[in-house]
């Protein structure tokens, strides 16, 4: 693509107070353009993220939309889609994203529209930097092959800005949308991770940088016709890119007091039941490097690092709490084959071998980055014992526990339950005389219509635990 970019230098109406700027700087009438780029060569292709930088009046915008103008001749205007054009509406966002459901909440979310209540709002009811992670959401409704967007994350804070980027940049791999984007900031370059880099200056210099395995791909020095090859060369690197902010994520030790910060983002239910075992995420705000894991493996490089008992000055981001077991569950009888009646040294056995992962909840800013799988994996490592189960909804929509190591054991039918009904698949609870008692009047009304994912995690690799069966009840009965 070839760009020549200029404007009128003059103003396109001649008045009194213009000529009066004219004389003071001793600007003549034969002035002529402005000349911002002039045969300008951007090697851009298809599915490619461009990121034009710069500070305020280098010409960044022009070259963005004359870039997206040439794009629109060459390939069609509805394949070139600016967000800045996109009619809101008012509808609420998960409605306004005309995919099905489970695409849109994904979509929301990698655009750091993950929570609940934030799905339910319609836009006039958003901030500006809500409002704009949404247009990037709804813009990637389309399905554009191209998709612009100016001023990228400049009402973001820059944390969620480095979140954002680095969700666009898996969104370009795993669909072959292209971005064209414009910004002033360079903190989310690391994340971004652009194609095309093209560097603007106040003194007219252009600087246009391309990732280094693109340009071997394109001249040739890589072949290009192996899918995976093509795949780690668009993401700059063969290994997976972890979010920049990960190697600032550290875990320590939890206990139930650390819940209610984490409450407010989990809207089933808040009661526990009895706590064996809760890890935090952390996120430090000065990198240092005593965050590094000790000795890491190449698996572990990646993930947050091991339990630390003395954690910097930093911000809560995440938490795991690991409850007691529910006495029964229908689908834990079928992974483990168990039958007959539960005793007391069966129950003790039960609660010696097996602990329920019961909430996983991350910041609102962190979700749909890609650090969950690795925080639940690094959790249950931690975890003293040699069986974890857990059940999740999520687990509809997005893999994460099977990334975090977790066996998928089965999902519960979509269907209006009774309590009892309900309670075979939450597990029933102890109740007075050995009897088993059903959820909760409160639980029950807010899950009746889920149907969650049980997951089964064999912990005994790591060292936990000294059995190499699983729980089950005592025989007989």
């Amino acid at each position: 693509m070839n760009l020549s970019v200029s404007h009128e230098f003059l103003p396109h109406k001649p008045s009194c107070r213009a000529s009066v700027v004219m004389d003071r700087f001793g600007i003549d009438f034969g002035a002529g353009r402005h000349t911002i780029a002039e045969n300008l060569e951007l090697p851009i292709e298809s599915g490619d993220v461009v990121c034009f930088t710069g500070p305020s009046g280098s010409g960044k915008s022009s070259l963005l939309r004359a870039a997206a103008d040439e794009l629109a001749k060459q390939h069609g205007a509805t394949a070139v889609l600016d967000i800045e054009r996109l009619e809101l509406g008012d509808r609420i966002l998960i409605e306004a994203l005309e995919v099905p459901v489970d695409e849109a909440m994904q979509l929301l979310s990698a655009c750091g529209l993950g929570e609940a209540r934030l799905m339910l709002r319609t836009p006039a009811e958003l901030s500006d930097g809500q409002r704009y992670r949404f247009r990037l959401a709804l813009g990637l409704s389309h399905k554009p092959r191209w998709l612009v967007a100016d001023e990228f994350t400049a009402t973001l804070d820059r944390t969620l800005a480095r979140v954002v980027a680095y969700n666009v940049r898996r969104t370009a791999d795993r669909t072959g949308t292209g971005f064209l984007l414009a910004t002033t900031h360079e903190d989310v370059l690391e994340d971004l991770s652009p194609s095309l880099h093209v560097r603007c200056g106040l003194d007219g210099r252009i600087t246009v940088e391309q990732a280094a395995c693109l340009l071997a791909d394109r001249s040739g020095d890589t072949d290009a016709s192996q899918p995976h090859k093509r795949d780690a060369c668009a993401t700059g690197s063969a290994k997976k890119k972890a979010l920049s902010l990960a190697r600032r994520m550290f875990l320590t030790t939890g206990s139930k007091r650390d819940w209610p910060h984490f409450s407010r983002w989990h809207y089933r239910g808040h009661h526990l039941g009895a706590v064996r075992f809760v890890t935090l995420l952390w996120l430090c705000h000065p990198p240092s490097s005593i965050l590094h894991p000790q000795s890491p493996t190449p698996e572990d490089e990646q993930q947050p690092t091991a339990i630390r008992p003395d954690p910097q000055p930093a911000r809560a981001i995440g938490i795991c709490v690991f409850t007691a077991p529910p006495l029964s569950l229908r689908q834990r009888n079928r992974f483990f084959g168990l039958s007959g009646r539960w005793s007391s040294a069966g129950i003790a056995a039960l609660n010696r071998q097996l602990v329920m992962l019961s909430r996983v909840v991350l910041d609102p800013t962190f979700r749909g980055a890609g650090i969950a799988a690795d925080f639940i994996r690094a959790s249950c490592r931690a975890c003293p014992w040699p069986w974890i189960e857990t059940q999740a909804e999520m687990g509809r929509l997005s893999p994460f526990f099977e990334k975090a190591g977790f066996v998928r054991v089965g999902a519960a039918p979509g269907q209006r339950r009774s309590r009892t009904a309900h309670s075979a698949i939450y597990g029933t609870r102890r109740g007075p005389r050995g009897t088993k008692a059903l959820l909760t009047e409160a639980t029950h009304r807010k899950s009746r219509y889920a149907r969650p994912v049980y997951y089964v995690f064999d912990n005994r690799a790591e060292g936990r635990g000294t059995r190499d069966e699983g729980p089950g009840p005592e025989d007989g009965g």
